[in-house]
């Protein structure tokens, strides 16, 4: 800027953000990733214990590789979404994998391998989504209202990981599955809105 200015912040800077579809779509869409991520690992320590029979000390021998697998989903997701110049319709398709994903996990079968699959995929759209969608609102949202459009991000990201964990524990009680089938829902609701409200995915 030519001149710095100090001002104090404006209610117009969060109104504008709560008002451009895309911004609003980032919005919902880190709460729904995290709320996922909350409520998946209230989930899946018990199932490695319970139904694999895999100490909680051991977990990390799973974690791990799946972790270092899914960066051969997450990069090439990146450079093709950044060299095809489609970010949203690549968020929107994460989305709905993920949500197919939930649905693997609830009725998978007493297979290990088929659970570090359905996590490698996890992981990849994941990782792929928290890194291209704080990338994409620096770009979406004006400059001048910038900072707020990263203020209300974040504070839908951290609210969605409260949310999760508290829905997900709700829910536990009557049944671990019924965490996935939520998130089923979650995922594709965010999916139909995304399609919605953005007429020309950029």
């Amino acid at each position: 800027p030519q001149k710095l200015k100090r001002r104090d912040y404006q209610l117009t800077e969060l109104i504008h953000c709560v008002k451009q579809k895309d911004l609003v779509f980032l919005d919902l869409g880190i709460f729904v990733l995290h709320a996922g991520m909350t409520g998946l690992f209230l989930v899946l320590p018990l199932m490695l214990v319970n139904q694999f029979e895999i100490p909680l000390a051991d977990h990390w021998s799973i974690y791990l590789p799946v972790l270092v697998a899914s960066v051969f989903i997450m990069v090439p997701l990146l450079i093709w979404q950044e060299k095809l110049k489609q970010h949203v319709k690549f968020m929107i398709m994460a989305f709905a994998v993920m949500g197919l994903n939930f649905v693997l996990l609830a009725w998978l079968p007493n297979q290990l391998y088929l659970l570090v699959i359905a996590l490698i995929i996890y992981f990849g759209m994941f990782n792929f989504l928290e890194a291209s969608m704080p990338a994409f609102l620096s770009k979406a949202a004006n400059e001048k209202y910038r900072g707020a459009a990263m203020g209300a991000f974040s504070s839908a990201e951290f609210l969605g990981a409260f949310v999760g964990g508290a829905a997900a524990g709700w829910l536990m009680n009557y049944n671990n599955n019924w965490v996935f089938y939520a998130l089923v829902g979650l995922m594709f609701l965010l999916v139909i809105m995304g399609t919605l409200i953005l007429k020309k995915p950029q």
